[in-house]
This record gives structure tokens, sequence and C-alpha cells, in this order.
């Protein structure tokens, strides 16, 4: 297997970088959960592919690798059925040369069965979780029929007592599996940034030869602690760390690039392109090799039943799981450890992250009635409704799923918010979303002429009354 070069992972507006060809990127790498719409119309089949954008991203030239945001590997629960057979047939679309997954959790227990925490987890650093661990990955090698490797993640908790440090957990897990490791240098180096292991101490302590990849990518300062927030151009100190340590890593295969694709616009094409520049000069460092050796963990072993899983890594997942989202643990907990985490100024971070995550999927699932409350109520307001709402309904990890419930939590305060235009704006939204997740047909009155209304939000001139004309719209998915 020849190592792919420089690449990105993919988003919508990076696409005319990557239709240059691939001397701009030789290699993308896809969220295979990206693609997908949920749907709760058929619960043998929750999630529905966009056929037309996995066409086009196989029809592009580079090199594929698939590296998924919904199956983490460190987390008790285990891979859902439904995702592991949608990323299985984009494998045999896509042919990626290897697929990837998060060392983390985003789900944990309580007394109505499995919850969403909303955002990625760390999992506890301790040989339960070694083993666990080791076994999803081999568990998912075997379902995908396809090499896998486990990212290296950001953890903005300390380091807990009887933990293994950063670079032995992540060796333990690698070698326990026997499968590939995912180099995230920005995590580990806002990992050091916010007190945890030096990035060379976990660096030195790594199997050099398992790192198949390497991401590289920006970040940004809150509240002391530096996020890895994918929303800039890579820091000088990462790049140097970079090229100090790739000429070590014999099996190396790529060295890919991180960004939102909310803040390609910040950066512009060419300040992307010229990240890839940087990038390609460190690539030029790697140990010369015209071949890379990719280990396949598999598994003939019955599926982990969550029910053997060891009570410490069930107890870690519970009360971080519940307080990241407000709540009080409805499980197996330990009060020490839950003081300790409660006390954890990291706590703090990862609770603003699942607000802001959680956030921006209502803001882009309900775009024009956010820009109303926003122009009516304020931010603070607005700030308000939500955390109330987050405050009584747990997460979910689709847009339309979050903001179906939010439209919901909204209509019965419209009456008293006396926000103009409110009922019809979230009506047509709503409208919109049940369709998609439901597969609802509705019918939606408006009092004004709609495209009026939507060109005055649009240019957010909410101050602007639209012409009085009743219509009628029928939103049918069909």
């Amino acid at each position: 297997m020849r190592p792919l070069g420089v690449g990105l992972v993919f988003s919508p507006k990076l696409l005319p970088l990557l239709r240059e060809g691939d001397e701009v990127a030789s290699v993308i790498e896809i969220e295979p959960q990206t693609l997908w719409q949920l749907s709760r119309t058929d619960l043998r089949r929750p999630y529905l592919l966009n056929g037309e954008r996995l066409a086009e991203l196989a029809s592009l030239p580079q090199a594929k690798l698939l590296h998924s945001v919904g199956m983490p590997v460190g987390g008790s629960r285990p891979a859902e059925a439904a995702q592991v057979e949608l990323v299985r047939s984009m494998t045999e679309a896509l042919r990626p040369v290897w697929a990837s997954e998060h060392l983390s959790f985003n789900v944990f227990r309580d007394g109505q069965g499995w919850a969403s925490a909303g955002f990625l987890l760390p999992p506890r650093q301790v040989p339960a979780t070694v083993a666990m661990a080791a076994r999803r990955v081999r568990e998912l090698g075997s379902a995908l029929e396809c090499p896998v490797a486990f990212e290296t993640g950001v953890n903005y908790l300390s380091l807990q007592p009887g933990e293994l440090a950063d670079g032995d957990f992540f060796r333990s897990v690698a070698e326990e599996a026997d499968c590939g490791i995912l180099l995230d240098l920005h995590n580990l180096w806002a990992n050091a940034r916010n007190g945890r292991s030096p990035v060379r101490d976990v660096l030195a302590q790594l199997p050099l030869e398992r790192v198949w990849e390497v991401h590289l990518a920006g970040g940004m300062e809150f509240n002391g602690y530096w996020l890895d927030a994918h929303c800039g151009a890579i820091p000088d100190a990462v790049l140097e760390i970079a090229g100090e340590w790739i000429p070590r890593m014999p099996n190396l295969g790529a060295l890919i690039f991180e960004i939102l694709d909310e803040h390609v616009a910040g950066l512009g094409l060419d300040g992307v392109a010229r990240q890839l520049d940087k990038m390609r000069h460190i690539w030029a460092l790697r140990p010369a090799r015209e071949e890379m050796t990719l280990h396949w963990p598999t598994t003939t072993e019955r599926a982990l039943d969550v029910a053997s899983v060891d009570d410490s890594v069930r107890v870690w997942e519970n009360s971080l799981g519940a307080l990241v989202i407000g709540r009080s643990p409805d499980g197996d907990t330990d009060d020490g450890l839950f003081r300790r985490l409660s006390s954890d100024a990291g706590l703090d971070v990862l609770r603003q992250l699942v607000f802001d995550s959680r956030a921006g999927f209502v803001s882009q699932g309900l775009r024009q009635t956010m820009t109303l409350l926003l122009g009516n109520l304020g931010p603070a307001v607005v700030r308000g409704l939500l955390q109330e709402f987050m405050h009584n309904q747990s997460p979910e990890l689709f847009v339309s799923a979050e903001a179906d419930s939010f439209a919901r939590f909204l209509k019965a305060k419209a009456q008293d918010l006396c926000v103009p235009y409110l009922e019809e704006v979230l009506g047509f939204e709503h409208a919109l979303i049940r369709a998609v997740l439901h597969g609802e047909c509705s019918t939606v009155t408006f009092k004004h002429e709609p495209s009026a209304l939507f060109d005055a939000l649009e240019h957010c001139d909410i101050l602007r009354e639209p012409p009085a004309r009743p219509t009628t719209l029928v939103i049918d998915p069909r």
C-alpha cells in the first residue's frame, strides 16, 4: 500500500479546491455521518444517505479515507447496527484505504436507557477501558472489512487518580487491538496547553510505527483553555512538532488538514491552500518508504455485551455524561469521582461546547426562526430560552431532531413571547423539518406574503412589515 500524501477533511465549501485535482490535495477524508439524514419514518432505516453527494465524492480523483463521528470506540454502548451497515455500504462505494473512529464516548446510561451527551467525551483511562476499546476496534474492523485506526482525542479534564498517562493509554489500546493510530497533533497540543501531558512525552510513549495518519488543525482560546475548534490556520508550534516527529513515523500514510465548513470563509480557499503547502514541506520529511503496512484488526468473538463492561467504565460514563448536560446521574455512580469531576474546571468547557453544539444544530434547522427571535428578543433572552430548553430536553445527535424538539418547545411558549410573525415562520420551518424527519404532510397558513416576510428576515430587516396576504402552503414530503 503506497502512502497517500497530504489532504483535507471534506466539507462542501472545499469542493472548489478538491475539483482542481489531486495536485492540491491527494487524499480526502470523509465523515460518513455528515452525508446522512435522520429519518423516523422507518425504524429499519433510520438514516438516509445523500447518494448524490456520495457519487460526487466517489468521482473525485483523490484517494479516500473514512473518519466516522458516530460510533466512538471508547464507550460501552455497542455500535448501532444501522450505522455500521451504512458505513460499510460507503466503504464499498468509496473504497477507502482505511477507516477511523474516535477513542471517545457520546452516550451514557440513565433511568430511561441510553441518553445522548451531545458531544464526544473522553473515556476513563484505565485498563478496563483499554480492554473494552480494543475489543470495539476489532469488532469495527470485522464489521467494515477494512483496516481501522482510532483517533487520539482532546481532553479538557485533569488526569484523575489511577488513570493511565495519555501516551500509555493510547499505546495500550493500539497494541491490544493491533490497529493503527490516527495521531491528532493539534489535540495533543491542546491537551498539553490545558495542563495534561507534554506533547513530546505522549509521542515518546507511542508505537510510532502504528501511526498511519496525522491530523493538523487550528483552534482558539476560551476561558483560559485552548479549544480544538478546527477554526483556522495551524499554529506554528504544531507545525514545528509535526516537522520534528513525522520523520520518526515509518508507516505514515496521510497528513490531513481539518477545518469546519463554517470557518472556511474566514481562512479563505487561498488560505487553505497555503496550509496544504506548508504540510507538503513537512510530508517530504517522512521516511522514504514506497509501501506502508496496514494492520487489519478483526475478531471472531461474539460482540461485547454491555453488561460485561467493567463498573469503573460505566460509572465514569454515567457521571461525566450527566454532568455535561446538567443532570444528576441516574445509575451507577462513585461519590468521590463525581465530586472530582464536578469541581474540574474543564467541565465548564465541556458544558459550553455541548451548549454551542446544540445551539448550532437549532440554528441550522430553524435559521429564520432564530433570526426572528434574536432580532426581537436579543441574544441574552434567546440564550435563556436555549438554556431552559436544554435543561429539560436531552441532546440529539442530528440537526433535524434537535431542531424539531426546540420547535415544539417554542410553540408551547409562543403566546408568552409576543414575537411578531413567529407563528408563521416557526410553523413553516417546523413543517419542513417534520416532512424530512417523520414524513409528515402539513398545511401552513401565512397571514403575510411569505416571500416578502422571508426576504425581510434574510436581510435582517424585521422592522419592515410585509404586506398582509393570507396564503396557504402544503408541505408534502412525497
